[in-house]
C-alpha cells in the first residue's frame, strides 16, 4: 500500500509524498490511516481514490472519514481498529 501511495502521488502532482505531509500511520486487513498536511486533505483523498490496483489486484479505496487528530478519528470511526 505505502509502495502505491508513494509512486501515485508523483503521478498526480509529480511531488512526493513528504512534501505533501503523506505518511501511511496504520494498516490492517483492509482499513488504514493516512495522514498529510491539513492543506493537502483534498488533494490526498483524490489521491487514494485514483489508486486501482496494488499488486497486480484490483482494489477500490474509500474515504470513511477525516479528523483534525489520529486519537479523534479513531474514535469516531474506527473504534474496531486495533491501537499498534
Amino acid at each position: 500500500m505505502n509502495n502505491a501511495i508513494k509512486s501515485q502521488c508523483i503521478t498526480l502532482f509529480n511531488r512526493n509524498c513528504r512534501e505533501m505531509g503523506i505518511r501511511l500511520i496504520r494498516f490492517q486487513e483492509n482499513k488504514g490511516i493516512v495522514k498529510c498536511n491539513h492543506i493537502e486533505k483534498d488533494n490526498t483523498i483524490n489521491l487514494l481514490r485514483s489508486i486501482k490496483e496494488i499488486s497486480s489486484n484490483k482494489i477500490r479505496i474509500d474515504t470513511v472519514g477525516t479528523s483534525g487528530t489520529i486519537k479523534a478519528l479513531i474514535g469516531k470511526h474506527m473504534s474496531n481498529f486495533e491501537k499498534a
